[in-house]
């Protein structure tokens, strides 16, 4: 009779820690998934990876300006809008690494670490301005 019931017993716990475990890849799924949509509302267009590709274009645009100023500097130095060309390579250059500085953190903190961090914590630190 005592085998029985702890033959019973065994059972019912068995069935009890199989439907925890079952219950829990259900909701760690749908977790993912509410996670996954909400790293995407962070980014322009919804898709981290547009953004960036659009940062890399971006860097290459400025890098071939900046090497064709450098390349024909003898045939530009002498005209009169010589300044203004400096002036907009340099708005540029900031600009680009100001973007950068707010993009790369946020990319990194939430495609490689959103997963594993509460969402309310990263949306508090996103808020905040913690992650730009």
């Amino acid at each position: 009779s005592s085998q029985v019931q702890a033959d019973a017993f065994k059972l019912v716990a068995a069935r009890r820690l199989e439907e925890t475990r079952e219950r829990r890849e259900r909701d760690d799924a749908h977790t993912h998934e509410s996670m996954a949509a909400f790293i995407a509302s962070l980014f322009w267009f919804g898709n981290p990876e547009w953004v960036l590709r659009l940062l890399q274009a971006c860097i290459f645009g400025y890098c071939l300006n900046l090497a064709l100023v450098l390349t024909y500097w003898s045939s530009v130095s002498g005209n009169p809008l010589l300044p203004l060309l400096i002036v907009v390579l340099a708005v540029t250059a900031a600009l680009l690494l100001s973007a950068i500085a707010r993009i790369v953190p946020m990319y990194t903190a939430t495609l490689y670490a959103g997963d594993c961090t509460d969402a309310a914590m990263l949306a508090k630190a996103v808020h905040i301005g913690a992650v730009r």
